[in-house]
């Protein structure tokens, strides 16, 4: 299935899946040259190589959400490649999750209210996903709201350095707090989303990635709001 959802996209590389040599608990796919993410970041000097691979993997991950509905869920570096022409290969497909059409406008619901800052809206939307009550206290709801800003940092600004700050760790520490007073009440398609952005953010960090990071977001969000809206929709997060 991945391999015919991005067959057209030149800057993604499926490997070919080999049925007659495969089983259910083995999968068989053609061999790819390359280098692994780890050798891609020991090697690699040049930052416009480096933000090249970012942005790919920042594509990929909003168009598997929002375009694709299916998420390759398994974020670690050896599920990865990186070819020779910079290109980007996608290993292991053992880790995979269709998502279902609800969740997917909560989350683009999400990531509008943060924009907008418009908290009580937010709350409402994770109240119906059981992530937030009323009952819970003033401490763990500003935990939640620290957590889903620290989440769209990179994505407000026109130009944004991931070098420059620990995102990764700012959010592991949020979400640990709110664990700690609340326990799990994340939906199950929101686990494996979360666990992908984790090993994304982590991802580039490593790499130090800079751009605009802003567009790409808006690309996917108003693409999906005017799907839902049967139509255009203004390019205002508002």
């Amino acid at each position: 299935r991945f391999r015919f959802l991005f067959k057209k996209d030149p800057r993604v590389i499926i490997p070919k899946y080999y049925q007659e040599l495969s089983s259910k608990t083995v999968l068989t796919m053609e061999y790819l040259d390359g280098m692994s993410i780890t050798e891609f970041l020991d090697f690699c000097k040049d930052q416009e190589k480096k933000n090249k691979i970012a942005f790919i993997f920042i594509d990929l991950f909003f168009k598997q959400i929002f375009k694709h509905r299916i998420l390759h869920a398994d974020p670690q570096f050896g599920n990865f490649k990186i070819t020779y022409d910079g290109r980007l290969v996608l290993l292991d497909f053992g880790c995979c999750k269709i998502l279902k059409k609800a969740y997917i406008k909560i989350y683009s619901d999400l990531i509008k209210k943060t924009v907008n800052k418009d908290w009580t809206n937010l709350f409402e939307v994770l109240s119906s996903i059981g992530m937030v009550t009323e009952k819970d206290s003033d401490e763990t709801k500003g935990a939640i709201i620290k957590f889903f800003e620290t989440l769209l940092v990179p994505f407000e600004k026109d130009y944004y350095k991931y070098g420059e700050g620990q995102i990764q760790k700012t959010l592991l520490k949020d979400i640990n707090y709110y664990y700690s007073k609340v326990g799990i009440r994340i939906p199950k398609d929101f686990v494996y989303l979360d666990r992908v952005l984790a090993g994304l953010y982590h991802l580039l960090e490593r790499l130090n990635a800079e751009g605009n990071l802003k567009k790409i977001l808006e690309e996917y969000i108003f693409c999906i709001l005017a799907k839902r809206d049967g139509g255009m929709v203004s390019r205002d997060w508002s």
